[in-house]
């Protein structure tokens, strides 16, 4: 009985596994072609920061978390961008880093 009970669990968390992977290799896919596409354009505009800024609006983000949050929203070179600005950073001044300041500067870079 307890047998076919850990079968039964393996066989579920078995395809729970192969949905998740099939959903990131998706996602990949989908970020490969959307990076082809935006290598040479501008990747953050106003209107992407409106939405944003409404996301920030309407999960009531906090001042303290919104580069944070804000920042997993990029994506492409901006995304790596920053990832190579955040690792050069000081954890103290990553912490200070307000939304206007942090939006500033992606703005001028793209």
């Amino acid at each position: 009985m307890m047998a076919n009970l850990m079968l039964m669990m393996n066989e579920t968390m078995a395809k729970q596994q192969e949905s998740l992977l099939k959903i990131l290799e998706d996602r990949d896919v989908s970020n490969r072609r959307n990076e082809m596409v935006t290598e040479n354009v501008v990747v953050l505009d106003r209107g992407c920061t409106q939405e944003i800024e409404q996301a920030f609006d309407s999960s009531e983000c906090e001042e303290g978390q919104k580069v944070r949050f804000g920042s997993q929203m990029l994506s492409g070179l901006a995304l790596t961008w920053w990832n190579v600005t955040k690792s050069t950073l000081a954890p103290m001044i990553l912490a200070q880093l307000t939304w206007t300041s942090f939006k500033g500067k992606v703005m001028e870079k793209f």
